[in-house]
């Protein structure tokens, strides 16, 4: 009996009804209308330009919404 086997980088379980219920990324990788968006990617890309100090870029979600990306940004003084 073959199995076959997909790795794709989502954590989840099998539930007690043996249903499997994804929780998460094993990476940093969000998804963000349909596009898997690493945030480390735009902050690496925002903290090239000079007049940016510092920057952070997080993903979140309010309570049923899609997830969105918002970028904290600390200028160089």
């Amino acid at each position: 009996d073959a199995t076959t086997t997909y790795t794709g980088g989502d954590v989840g379980r099998w539930d007690e009804n043996g249903h499997l219920v994804l929780s998460g990324r094993a990476d940093n990788t969000v998804k963000i209308r349909g596009y898997l968006v690493e945030p480390a990617e735009i902050e690496a890309t925002l903290a090239s330009y000079d007049d940016i100090r510092e920057v952070a870029v997080v993903a979140a979600a309010a309570s049923g919404a899609a997830p969105t990306l918002t970028a904290y940004v600390a200028p160089s003084t």
